[in-house]
């Protein structure tokens, strides 16, 4: 068989000219075979991997797993251990009693600390003259459960308001955000009243909140106590706005 014809079915199964003189050990593809000359076995060599440049990953993809894990949206700073879950919880208090209404709750105020068992997670919130001002940026949720006695034997409503701003220094416009109602049906009587919200703080700055309180009957009381909640509110960080 002529080296034409050897060759031709060589380079038919993907064998160059060069690969066929290498398999047969002439070393070069000028040298041809005779029709006598036969193939010989070959060990091949292990052929040298090369890695592929993959280039500088786009803005975004992730690469690996390890630290801060991406959170997918633009300018995120992802989750840690520092600010996965809740970050931020306390309970705030009226210390006295107060007669009639107040708007808002402007004195009195500490934040929880006993009995034993308290705790305050976080930062805390600042009060001043009932203004309350939060320590970070996030959804907060806020709940507030004032209590009030009937002084009088005539029934009267009681009811609550958490007010809410987003431009304290800039004309303070305070809006009601919810309300909560009860029933103080004569002296003697005890009842209270249930509010929440959740605010959408994008600034501690500008986000503020008060509390505000109307009785009925201006001898009724509202009721206080360094001790135990009877007019409290619990603010409660749940994640990053």
């Amino acid at each position: 068989m002529s080296r034409a014809r050897v060759l031709a079915d060589y380079v038919a199964g993907g064998v160059t000219a060069a690969e066929f003189d290498r398999l047969d050990g002439i070393g070069s593809a000028a040298v041809g075979l005779t029709d006598s000359q036969t193939l010989t076995n070959k060990t091949l060599t292990s052929p040298t991997l090369t890695t592929p440049a993959l280039g500088t990953p786009a803005s975004g993809v992730v690469t690996n797993l390890s630290g801060v894990l991406p959170v997918g949206v633009t300018g995120g700073s992802g989750l840690d251990a520092s600010n996965i879950g809740i970050t931020h919880a306390s309970q705030w208090r009226v210390t006295s009693d107060f007669t009639d209404s107040a708007s808002p709750v402007a004195s009195n105020w500490e934040e929880t600390d006993g009995p034993a068992g308290f705790g305050v997670l976080g930062a805390s919130m600042t009060e001043s003259s009932g203004i309350f001002t939060f320590p970070a940026t996030g959804y907060w949720f806020i709940n507030w459960i004032p209590r009030g006695r009937g002084n009088s034997s005539a029934g009267s409503r009681m009811y609550g308001e958490i007010h809410t701003t987003a431009n304290a220094g800039s004309g303070d416009t305070y809006t009601s955000a919810t309300m909560g109602e009860t029933w103080l049906t004569g002296t003697g009587d005890y009842s209270s009243t249930y509010m929440d919200y959740i605010m959408d703080v994008t600034s501690t700055t500008t986000h503020k909140l008060k509390f505000v309180l109307t009785m009925g009957h201006s001898s009724n009381t509202f009721k206080g106590s360094s001790d135990q909640h009877y007019n409290h509110v619990s603010f409660i960080r749940l994640g990053d706005t």
